[in-house]
């Protein structure tokens, strides 16, 4: 038994060209495959992401197959896709697995905006933990370097001596001012190589300039907030004037104690640019804050005693 069917393309009718489709009764047509579902492989072909990767986010209950066939072969949705690039954009900022399944819970949900708010917390604690990171790596990066630089200066003979470098930093040969010329260890100045100086930024970034003047520090925390800055301040052995702020120059302090402290005040005082530099000058803050805040800057940092180039 046959099935005939004309079809005709084309206009107009007398010129139309005219296909016999021949169908046997027993044919099957089908339309195009719309995939609904992938097998763990397809999955991982269409992700990016190993199968072993993929079972690994099962037994975390990260991303669970839909079902699984009676075989026993996981099935996954196709829009689960879109749930393991997040996973992976996720895992590249740095988010741990246990952050990352808070965070799912919010994707799942269907809306931006709380899982954009989630995301930007553990951003926002990432960035200024970044930030003591960099400055401890780049402060033992100066520290290792100097150490090399002393270490290739001078060999004592026998026993190790000041001057070797192996026991403790190494001091330098200097002449000797007394009547009886000759020569004196002096002790040796430390520096930060220019190779390794560091700007630690704190605030400042996009949106920062329709940031309201406005403090969100609780009442009761802010004697202890003032006093710290206090004990800060009593380190700063000179102002100086930058544009829109103050560079204190500071000694004696530790620097990722101060950072720690600078990222404290901008969580609640957003309109504020902090910047921690360590370079051959030494150690500074620089302060900076939008147009109007000229007198609170004065008040609470001090006044710069002399104009110097922007460190920006």
């Amino acid at each position: 038994m046959r099935a005939d069917c004309d079809i005709r393309l084309g206009e107009p009718r007398d010129s139309a060209i005219r296909l016999r489709l021949d169908f046997h009764v027993d044919l099957k047509v089908y339309g195009a495959r719309m995939t609904t579902s992938y097998t763990i492989g397809e999955l991982a072909r269409a992700s990016g992401v190993t199968t072993a990767t993929l079972r690994y986010y099962d037994e975390l209950d990260l991303l669970k197959p839909t079902s699984r066939t009676p075989s026993g072969y996981r099935t996954y949705r196709a829009d689960d896709v879109g749930r393991l690039e997040f996973v992976g954009r996720a895992k590249r900022l740095g988010c741990t697995l246990g952050e990352i399944t808070g965070l799912l819970q919010a994707y799942d949900g269907g809306e931006c905006g709380p899982l954009q708010e989630q995301l930007s917390a553990l951003v926002a604690d990432k960035v200024e933990r970044a930030q003591r990171q960099l400055l401890e790596v780049t402060m033992l990066l100066a520290d290792l370097q100097r150490a090399a630089a002393g270490l290739s200066r001078h060999r004592a003979v026998g026993a190790c001596d000041e001057l070797c470098g192996c026991v403790t930093q190494p001091v330098a040969i200097g002449a000797d001012c007394s009547s009886g010329g000759g020569e004196r260890i002096v002790e040796r100045s430390v520096e930060m190589p220019s190779s390794t100086a560091v700007a630690v930024r704190i605030g400042g970034g996009r949106g920062s300039e329709s940031q309201p003047i406005a403090c969100t520090l609780p009442p009761a925390e802010m004697p202890q907030r003032l006093s710290n800055f206090q004990t800060l301040f009593a380190h700063a052995s000179r102002r100086v004037a930058i544009d829109r702020g103050v560079r204190l120059e500071l000694s004696d302090v530790d620097p990722v104690e101060v950072v720690a402290l600078l990222q404290a005040e901008q969580r609640c005082c957003a309109f504020w640019e902090f910047a921690l530099t360590i370079d051959v000058r030494g150690v500074a803050v620089e302060v900076r804050g939008p147009d109007g805040t000229e007198d609170l800057i004065a008040g609470l940092f001090g006044v710069g005693t002399e104009p110097v180039a922007s460190a920006r």
